[in-house]
């Protein structure tokens, strides 16, 4: 066995790994799903591997192909090829970069055969540029055919296929295992599709961070406009070939309804009414000495105090309606979730305004999204808020106190601005019909 044949440097490489991860060579040869005694002869230098057991192996080991192929002496400078049923693949590069390791491989695979590769560590992708021929490449659900000089980028952190034509092919494979850094989100470590697929299976408070190649960008926007739950937003990163991403639980805004419903409703109820939507009209309705009542009375946003409540109850007739637009946050029972519920629909509203396009590193929307996550995880809640409350959100919840006191009751209800939601009492703008009891 020469010193530096793959079979050496294979043999060295497995002999480090396994002690590095305290694995006996049956507890090894089982992980990877391969006979003890092939795994022996390997660690010995005694047999070629093929492309398949080496596979398996760096799976069961945690680390790249490329690295139980590559010396650990650099200036060896050889690069090796494995020969199997499959073809020939040789590691023509394997680089250490800002983004995590890159290796670099060509393939020349044979006619008629269909390479089943497992899936890689999360967040592994690939980009395979076509050179000869023709070949199915992707993940099981998508694969796509790339002919000579056709360049395909998919994730490959799931079951992916190389499926050979009739005259076989010869591709070049760029493997990027990246390393996760510590960002302004917490990271999943779960590729782009995975983190989606995820989300969209069930509907949780958390936010998926991660990197994705700007190839991907068109295939996350139209995932965005099929979703009603959830979004994923890209930023810019120092590196140029790559965007930052994080999926929110944030669905689509919905369509605004409130001059639909207000039209309905004061057309049902036909005339003898009043809408107070501005502050003029406010101004008319307590100037009015003469105490006109009204069968029905609309308000926008107002502040309820005892005594405009009093004023109200006295300006409506017998039997008569109280129609109010107003501002509803989620359920609260004390001023810190009061202020949780403020600050996710605020920066929800924010976040939903965004076009399909990347962020800018810099951009105000970034610190956004921190504090939804923040507030999403109850951290930092007071240090990334905004220092007062809106008295008309609060306020709300002492409407309802209010037509409880003097006797009313909701008679309707209409959930007409907001953030798409399965609930019809989430936050947004609501419209109640209110009728006192008699």
């Amino acid at each position: 066995m020469k010193q530096n044949s793959l079979q050496s440097i294979v043999a060295t490489n497995l002999r480090k790994w396994r002690h590095t991860r305290g694995l006996s060579v049956n507890e090894l040869a089982k992980k990877a799903n391969i006979a003890k005694g092939t795994l022996s002869q390997l660690e010995r230098g005694l047999a070629n591997p093929t492309l398949d057991t080496l596979w398996a192996l760096s799976q069961a080991l945690g680390v790249s192909f490329g690295t139980l192929m590559t010396p650990d002496d650099p200036s060896v400078g050889e690069m090796f090829e494995v020969d199997d049923h499959f073809g020939q693949t040789s590691l023509l590069a394997r680089d250490h970069t800002d983004f995590g390791v890159v290796e670099t491989y060509r393939m020349n695979l044979r006619p008629r055969t269909r390479r089943e590769a497992h899936a890689h560590p999360p967040g592994v992708f690939e980009v395979v540029t076509g050179i000869r021929g023709d070949c199915q490449v992707g993940p099981l659900d998508s694969l796509r055919t790339i002919h000579a000089g056709d360049v395909l980028t998919f994730f490959a952190d799931r079951p992916h296929v190389y499926d050979t034509g009739e005259e076989g092919c010869e591709i070049m494979v760029v493997i990027f295992y990246p390393d996760f850094p510590h960002g302004s989100f917490k990271d999943q470590q779960l590729s782009w599709p995975l983190a989606w697929s995820t989300s969209q299976r069930d509907y949780l408070e958390q936010v998926y961070t991660g990197l994705l190649p700007v190839a991907m960008a068109d295939e996350v926007f139209k995932a965005n406009t099929q979703s009603s739950t959830h979004r994923t937003f890209l930023i810019e990163t120092e590196e140029k070939a790559f965007y930052r991403f994080a999926i929110l639980p944030i669905g689509r805004p919905m369509a605004d309804m409130e001059d639909v419903i207000r039209e309905y409703l004061t057309h049902s109820l036909g005339d003898g009414g009043l809408i107070v939507d501005s502050d003029e009209a406010l101004k008319d309705f307590e100037k009015n000495h003469q105490k006109p009542r009204w069968a029905w009375l609309y308000f926008r946003d107002q502040m309820w105090s005892p005594e405009f409540f009093n004023l109200i109850t006295d300006r409506l007739l017998p039997g008569g309606r109280l129609i109010v637009s107003t501002q509803v946050l989620d359920p609260f029972s004390d001023l810190a979730s009061y202020q949780r519920s403020y600050l996710l629909y605020h920066s929800m509203c924010q976040l939903s305004g965004w076009p399909e396009r990347v962020i800018p590193k810099n951009h105000d929307l970034v610190k956004t999204l921190q504090i939804f996550q923040n507030t999403l995880q109850w951290e930092s809640l007071a240090n990334d808020g905004p220092q007062t409350i809106l008295d008309n959100w609060l306020d709300a919840k002492s409407l309802m106190e209010r037509v409880v006191i003097h006797g009313f009751r909701v008679l309707r209800h209409y959930r007409v601005g907001g953030i798409w939601s399965s609930s019809e009492w989430s936050s947004g703008r609501h419209i109640f019909v209110f009728g006192k009891q008699n």
